[in-house]
């Protein structure tokens, strides 16, 4: 198999060849191109716009042992429309057919660059289902974000959902693992004034521009090397290397040059054990995970001098089995809340990869991750109200799906309706026999609870002086 052939190899065993028979006319590429980048990664080989020089140069750069054609005027199987709104509309997907033509227009609020990213991911998903199955949205308007979630997805308009907050001042990010997880996220944070340390021992392969921030001319380079040109920045700190479990390389960095917030995306056999030290270092994280083929995923924010749960408060020793009467499965509360035996934690750190996946699926995992490192970097009194209320409520285990999974008894698994959605869990979702534990980690009495509630899609009695309540950390009541 030459090159050509295996750059798409991780995708092969989910859509074979893909979109490679179709055709896709873009308009107003600029707001949609991300759309047309993650497209071309599940073999659309064909794009049809008039912006043909800037858009050709950046799929080259991504895949140049078969770059997509970008093609004048014609015949196409779809349409993409990127529009910039005023900030002060919602953000929103538009789908009709023209004359037979499907035609999904993406609503970007301006200066909203996780509005971009959102909209961008489920414009992709919608011309992926509709090319290869015929799966088209209803047609209309659906809105996706309100104050009260950044994650819903509605036909009917809420309150606005602001923009995420502009990381200010000269924070310093770490980033553990550079994959399809963790260089993406990078990729939508990037600032100027930010600082870096970027951690991965592995270099490039064939197989990781389709998937992660890298450019097939960087193949067989250091990732944390191509990152920190990428970023342009000399504020970058650059480590090769594997962090091991027993923590004193981590530890022997953060001495070095404690950073602000610590992006957990190795998926490695070390992940808990490095999660267990930063809770000990006292600094805040977000811990990435993705199941399997990256259908579902997991996003844990921890706060440490917030007093949030730690990662081990999820992941400790609170599922003993499978429960017939829990509303979740057993794969998810085994990635969920199992304590993994030494013996096993290997081979399970192996397993726990997004391998086979789209990059429209591990796309959206990164700008999740990414949206709660912005807000875990800004002052409590600067956060959306969404994340104030997730850290108040200790609702800081957010359990995502790219696809749906409907069951026999016609539940969906994990509560999950619609692809690209985002619940959030917390103590009183936690799983077991025990009635009362304690977390080995973080000290924390943890009570067992049985069931999983999905945030309002809508807000009734937000008002500013529940808001300044709810930062204080007053019960809001919603």
């Amino acid at each position: 198999m030459n090159n050509r052939e295996q750059y798409f190899a991780r995708i092969e065993p989910l859509l074979g060849q893909g979109l490679s028979q179709h055709t896709l006319d873009l308009q107003g590429v600029r707001a949609c191109a991300r759309a047309a980048e993650m497209l071309a990664g599940c073999r659309l080989q064909r794009f049809r716009c008039k912006s043909k020089i800037w858009l050709q140069k950046q799929l080259k750069w991504k895949n140049g042992f078969r770059p997509a054609r970008v093609l004048g005027p014609g015949p196409a199987d779809a349409r993409l429309v990127g529009m910039w709104i005023p900030a002060n509309e919602p953000a929103a997907l538009d789908f009709h057919f023209e004359q037979g033509l499907p035609c999904v227009t993406l609503r970007i609020p301006k200066n909203d660059r996780f509005a971009l990213a959102q909209l961008n991911t489920q414009a992709a998903r919608w011309i992926l289902d509709g090319l290869l199955k015929q799966s088209w949205p209803t047609e209309g308007r659906s809105f996706f974000g309100q104050r009260a979630w950044p994650y819903s997805q509605t036909k009917t308009p809420g309150p606005i959902c602001p923009p995420t907050p502009t990381v200010a001042g000269q924070k310093h990010i770490m980033v553990i693992g550079l994959g399809s997880l963790g260089s993406e996220a990078i990729r939508l944070l990037r600032r100027k004034d930010l600082r870096w340390t970027l951690v991965d021992p592995a270099e490039v392969s064939l197989h990781n521009p389709i998937r992660q921030w890298y450019g097939t001319e960087e193949i067989g380079q250091s990732k944390v090397a191509c990152l920190a040109r990428r970023l342009r920045s000399t504020r970058v700190r650059s480590v090769p290397e594997k962090l091991e479990d027993d923590g004193i390389k981590l530890r022997a960095l953060i001495k070095a040059d404690r950073p602000d917030l610590v992006l957990l995306s190795a998926g490695t056999a070390e992940h808990a054990n490095l999660a267990d030290v930063l809770w000990e270092e006292s600094l805040p994280h977000i811990s990435v995970l993705a199941y399997p083929r990256a259908r579902f995923f997991e996003i844990t924010a921890v706060v440490p001098k917030e007093n949030t749960p730690c990662l081990d408060c999820y992941r400790g020793r609170l599922y003993s089995g499978p429960q017939a009467s829990l509303p979740i499965d057993e794969e998810l509360s085994s990635f969920l809340y199992e304590r993994v035996a030494p013996e096993d934690r290997e081979r399970i750190g192996r397993e726990l990869v997004a391998e086979p996946a789209t990059p429209i699926d591990t796309n959206r995992i990164a700008e999740v991750a990414a949206r709660i490192a912005a807000e875990l970097l800004s002052a409590p009194l600067k956060r959306s109200f969404w994340m104030q209320r997730l850290l108040n409520q200790n609702t800081t285990c957010l359990l995502g799906g790219n696809t749906i999974e409907q069951k026999e008894n016609g539940n969906y698994a994990y509560g999950l309706s619609q692809a690209g959605q985002v619940i959030r869990l917390g103590l009183e979702d936690i799983a077991g026999y025990e009635e009362v534990t304690r977390c080995n980690t973080c000290g924390r009495s943890l009570q067992i609870h049985h069931h999983i509630e999905t945030p309002p899609s809508a807000e009734s009695i937000f008002d500013p002086e529940q808001l300044t309540q709810a930062l204080l950390g007053s019960d809001t009541g919603t």
